[in-house]
């Protein structure tokens, strides 16, 4: 196998506190050694492939940005009309709750006036035990 095609032992990741970066060094110029290679290709080919996953990994970042930031706009015009909308039911709640309050006054004026044509007939009454007893 020439230095060249070797594929280095993937890199550990930067957030993982549990790798030890010297071993994977020194396992990367052990293989250099086993495979007949000089430590300077081993390390020249290993360096260009980091380089060259670090490109891959900086477009991603890349692509990923664009999409949030295209995004963006339309999340925010979702918002707002999600906005909007709450605020048309909250109108429509407000124009509810005042043709109930209207509603629960008129069956109180209900009621009086109920109560009032019940005393207007007992007085009614009244009266005329009174005219009958006069």
């Amino acid at each position: 196998m020439a230095a060249d095609d070797a594929e280095p032992p993937r890199p550990p990741p930067a957030a993982d506190a549990d790798v030890d970066v010297a071993k994977w060094v020194n396992a990367v110029l052990a293989e250099a050694e086993s495979d007949g290679g000089t430590v300077d290709e081993r390390i020249a080919a290993t360096s260009m492939k980091l380089r060259t996953m670090a490109a891959d990994l900086t477009e991603d970042v890349d692509e990923g940005m664009s999409a949030v930031l295209a995004a963006a706009p339309r999340a925010v015009e979702e918002i707002q009309g999600v906005d909007r909308a709450l605020r048309r039911v909250q109108d429509e709640l407000e124009a509810v709750d005042a043709r109930v309050t209207r509603a629960a006054d008129s069956c109180v004026e209900a009621k009086t006036l109920e109560e009032l044509d019940r005393l207007k007939d007992h007085l009614e009454s009244v009266g005329a035990t009174i005219v009958e007893a006069a």
